[in-house]
């Protein structure tokens, strides 16, 4: 591509770099240049202008915007009209949006001249949310880069998907202590739900008992019966250890401990089990709060691949990617990694 100063009446049908400000109007600039604006560009007393001129082996800014727009996107997404180079993707259903880091890192490497930027990974979206944007610099790209981004995109496809939110029938359980009030396990509730229906779901019985193990244990398998999809514990006292009371009552009726304790605040003390293929949670403290922080949730409650079934796997691929960006590293997922071993002194 040509780029530089040429005389204004050498101009016609090249791209105007900067914009012009006339006496009645204003020459944008990625315009392509008409024989009507080099007579008003004269008439301004302009001799000559920047512009960019493509080569037979480049291809413009809106249509390779579009070209990489179109290999990035999964089912549920769509994509602007692409306009100076650059083409917005949306969101076309409320869900969980997945990204394949390692796809745009590589894509954003092929050259300075094609960009993708994202929203993060396992950000909960609604229909129409801008998830991502593909810019390209300058106003035409050669063919051969662009096709090597494009190849970039086959290789690690898909590079940016969301999982739409499935309805799901939830069960709760509040245990309770001396002292605690009614209206705190209502409020509670109430909270949950709300939190749950941002995520398409609800909770559709709800059990309170003492805080006793036995007492928990029961309750734990009166609702595994209901034919519940999903199951929230939250404890009058925070878990502090595998052993504690609410992980002794999941494991007592016949549920494993996936991982206890997570690398986020708040939420540092959120507990992970599994029930044969029914997902766990013992809820942190700030469970009870209205501050938005349901991604571990989401991602049980989006179309992922729960296999519960002899694999030590919860929420399968996307669930394990959480916790990998995170640091913890906990789950075996579709890639094949191993949990580790529990540490020394929790049980």
């Amino acid at each position: 591509m040509y780029f530089g100063r040429l005389p204004v009446e050498q101009t016609a049908q090249s791209i105007l770099a900067h914009s012009v400000k006339l006496k009645d109007r204003t020459l944008k600039k990625g315009r392509v240049i008409t024989a009507g604006d080099i007579a008003d560009l004269k008439n301004a007393g302009l001799a000559t202008i920047v512009v960019a001129r493509l080569d037979a082996e480049d291809i413009g800014e809106d249509a390779a915007a579009r070209a990489l727009a179109e290999a990035v996107t999964h089912e549920d997404l769509a994509f602007d009209k692409p306009f100076t180079g650059r083409c917005n993707i949306r969101a076309g259903c409320h869900g969980l949006l997945h990204v394949n880091s390692a796809g745009v890192e590589h894509i954003n490497r092929v050259h300075e001249s094609l960009t993708i930027a994202t929203l993060p990974d396992l950000t909960v979206i609604a229909p129409n949310d801008m998830v991502a944007t593909v810019k390209i610099i300058p106003f035409a790209v050669e063919s051969a880069i662009l096709h090597s981004c494009l190849d970039a995109a086959r290789k690690h496809a898909p590079i940016i998907q969301v999982l739409p939110f499935v309805s799901k029938r939830a069960g709760l359980i509040q245990t309770q202590l001396p002292g605690i009030r009614t209206q705190v396990l209502d409020k509670t509730s109430a909270v949950l739900e709300q939190r749950l229906g941002r995520l398409q779901s609800h909770v559709v019985q709800e059990l309170r008992c003492r805080h006793d193990e036995i007492e928990l244990q029961q309750a734990i398998q009166t609702l595994l019966k209901t034919g519940i999809d999903l199951l929230l514990i939250i404890g009058a006292s925070v878990i502090v250890d595998r052993r504690d009371i609410v992980p002794g009552a999941i494991t007592a009726s016949g549920g494993d401990i996936i991982h206890f304790g997570m690398p986020t605040d708040p939420g540092n003390l959120l507990l992970l089990a599994r029930h044969g293929n029914i997902p766990v949670l013992g809820l942190p403290g700030c469970a009870r709060k209205t501050i938005e922080n349901e991604t571990v949730a989401a991602v049980f409650l989006a179309q992922t691949q729960w296999a519960g079934s002899g694999t030590g796997t919860a929420g399968g691929r996307y669930s394990g990617h959480f916790l990998r960006c995170h640091g913890a590293g906990a789950w075996r997922t579709a890639a094949g990694d191993q949990e580790p071993a529990a540490a020394p002194g929790k049980g």
